[in-house]
């Protein structure tokens, strides 16, 4: 026999949104009947609605509605939003891999928004530390966009899932610093040091790997060069950063030259 657990005091209509599409809704209510008679137990009402809000909050083509004003929307707020970041970061990002890209989170985005579905971003922190320039101008561009298509308030869980479009960006065209490996000898630890930079590094791009005898030469020969990686300190002040590490490149190596790397781009 079938277990009835329906609350007595169960919603008599779903809650009050914008725009309820029903043909999605009908999905879900749908969806929630097969379960009821596969697990003979009555679901609460409310379990559609809430089936509804993670489908419509999803990127679901064909479902989600996409008429052409809705459409033109999405391509103006999410130019809008590209040319505000750029704005504040001074960096150009506008390419139409982006912009198709973002256009595809923002339909759903927008759609959230308008019916009060809020997501979580497990991402959320670890964007906040990698990417807090970014994130922080990204928050300021949506705060002057929602003030401007009088949107709900996007909270940073949103914010996060966007900054990540710009972080991408930013990581495909990071400029590689050309640089030169150098140890006392040219050889043996520094072909470990230079073994050990290209797991970790992958922004620099190791020209050469020299001894300290031949660092004025390959500077010569290598005109290109920004950036020496030695396990030694230099005989004499030369034109291009010096940054001192371990053939071992441990934990604080790596940081030093992750700082360097930053500073150089």
């Amino acid at each position: 026999m079938a277990v009835d657990k329906t609350n007595d005091h169960a919603l008599d209509e779903y809650p009050k949104v914008s725009s309820l599409d029903a043909r999605l809704l009908g999905v879900s209510e749908q969806v929630i009947k097969n379960t009821e008679d596969y697990i003979s137990v009555k679901l609460p009402k409310i379990e559609g609605y809430y089936l509804y809000q993670y489908l419509v909050s999803s990127r679901i083509d064909g479902f989600v509605p996409n008429t052409v004003a809705e459409h033109s929307k999405v391509q103006v707020v999410t130019n809008d939003l590209i040319s505000a970041v750029e704005l504040l970061t001074n960096k150009h990002f506008h390419n139409s891999d982006l912009v198709n890209r973002l256009s595809e989170h923002i339909r759903p985005m927008l759609n959230r928004l308008d019916n009060h579905i809020n997501i979580n971003n497990n991402l959320l922190d670890q964007i906040k530390i990698e990417y807090s320039a970014m994130f922080q101008a990204v928050k300021r561009a949506i705060k002057q966009l929602a003030s401007k298509y009088n949107l709900s308030e996007v909270d940073d869980n949103e914010i996060g899932f966007l900054t990540l479009y710009f972080a991408s960006e930013l990581e495909k065209h990071k400029k590689h610093i050309d640089t030169l490996i150098m140890c006392t000898t040219g050889i043996g630890t520094s072909e470990l040091l230079k073994s050990k930079i290209i797991a970790n590094f992958s922004n620099l791009n190791i020209v050469d790997v020299i001894s300290t005898a031949s660092l004025d030469e390959a500077l010569r020969r290598y005109p290109q060069i920004q950036l020496v990686i030695s396990t030694v300190r230099p005989l004499h002040a030369v034109s291009v950063p010096v940054v001192v590490v371990s053939a071992m490149l441990n934990m604080e190596d790596r940081k030093k030259l992750n700082e360097e790397v930053k500073h150089l781009q």
